[in-house]
């Protein structure tokens, strides 16, 4: 496809766009109606009382999720382009493309009403070569192909368990692993179901339900198609061993006269009785999703449980370390404050000395006019001694 770099991501031309949202339509089909089955499921188990939000369940049973990706990215590789790639050019090179947002929001409105319990339109076109015989024959093809799949994973459980209990969670676990919807499409790619704009699977089913409706001959080899398949279905549980089972189930000759006048009644007991089974595999993939989901919720707890307790345990450590250095910061201060006391008794020890020097020195000052008068009179005394000495000596002369 043409393309050019823009900001460093790629530009996808329209042509590229449109074929990529179809092959998203096409490829999402059977995810869609998967979900709204399983929805409706769960609304006749609970009776319509629901205490929690079905959307969020239906997207956190793995499986689902898987399989939405899967064809996702099944639809990306197609065009030879990437998940990230698509979303920018949604985002940004057509987010104002009313024919790109249109298709958009169909595949979210498809989506959000499976999560209701609706399944998507099945109405569609069908092909001038798909008759009646030929739909029978690929339903045979998948129902024979995928059946075996399904008996070579049952003797590997049976092998690693012991037995088979399709109610035992690891079993169910195991069993979403298998590729039955690959071997479907595998099939009807085969037959050039896949070259047309609506998805395979949705031909398939419309094309079904309208024979069904217009032919009571294509009922009955319908009928007997699911009589084989329940036959083998519960042949390879007893004993998936029996390596040839599912050829020679379906190549017995079971007469469309054997059914009699009850033809009709008995294609309608076995739509019901096979509508039972399916609804038995899906309450038990529900049961063991609910468990899966109790499970992680467990292991959440636990996880934030042990997350709470480390912070706790860092808080009391942090606590521990601020006593501790409130107890050095006030040993400290109290030391300071030692040391500032006898700072201060120096100061005054040393203030008291200067106050007692300025004191003496004032005294001494004062002292002096005295001293100096009493060196005066001393002096005038011995002046006068002097006088009486001179007096003396000229008396004596």
């Amino acid at each position: 496809c043409n393309s050019s770099s823009v900001s460093g991501q790629q530009t996808l031309t329209k042509e590229v766009m449109m074929k990529t949202l179809k092959s998203l339509k096409k490829e999402l089909f059977a995810s869609a109606l998967q979900i709204s089955m399983m929805v409706q499921q769960i609304k006749q188990q609970a009776g319509g009382k629901l205490n929690f939000d079905m959307k969020e369940f239906i997207y956190s049973y793995p499986a689902i999720t898987q399989e939405i990706a899967n064809s996702e990215n099944k639809a990306y590789q197609k065009n030879g382009i990437t998940q990230e790639i698509f979303q920018w050019n949604c985002e940004n090179t057509y987010k104002n493309d009313k024919q790109i947002q249109e298709i958009q929001e169909e595949l979210k409105k498809m989506f959000d009403q499976a999560v209701l319990g609706y399944p998507p339109d099945a109405k569609t076109e069908i092909p001038e070569f798909l008759t009646s015989q030929k739909l029978l024959e690929i339903i045979e093809k998948i129902m024979r192909q995928t059946t075996k799949s399904m008996q070579q994973k049952f003797l590997e459980m049976k092998q690693q368990h012991g037995q088979l209990n399709l109610n035992d969670p690891r079993i169910i676990q195991q069993m979403s692993s298998l590729k039955l919807e690959d071997i479907k499409n595998e099939i009807l790619q085969q037959y050039g179901l896949d070259d047309f704009d609506d998805p395979s699977t949705k031909i398939l089913q419309y094309a079904t339900q309208k024979y069904n409706m217009q032919d009571q001959q294509f009922s009955m080899k319908m009928a007997t198609l699911e009589l084989k398949h329940r036959k083998s279905m519960e042949t390879i549980m007893a004993n998936p061993e029996f390596e040839s089972a599912v050829d020679k189930i379906f190549d017995e000759n079971i007469p469309e006269s054997s059914f009699g006048q009850m033809g009709e009644m008995f294609a309608g007991m076995m739509k019901n009785n096979q509508k039972n089974v399916n609804q038995q595999q899906q309450a038990s993939e529900i049961k063991a999703a609910e468990q899966q989901k109790q499970e992680s919720v467990q292991i959440v707890i636990d996880e934030k449980t042990e997350v709470v307790q480390e912070q706790v345990e860092n808080v009391q450590e942090k606590v521990e370390n601020i006593k501790e250095q409130i107890n050095i910061n006030k040993q400290e201060k109290e030391e300071n404050i030692e040391v500032q006391k006898d700072e201060n008794n120096k100061v005054e020890s040393i203030e008291k000395q200067s106050k007692n020097n300025v004191n003496q020195n004032n005294k001494d000052q004062e002292d002096i006019p005295q001293q100096l008068n009493e060196n005066q009179s001393q002096k005038q005394e011995q002046q006068q001694n002097i006088d009486k000495v001179l007096q003396n000596e000229d008396i004596i002369a």
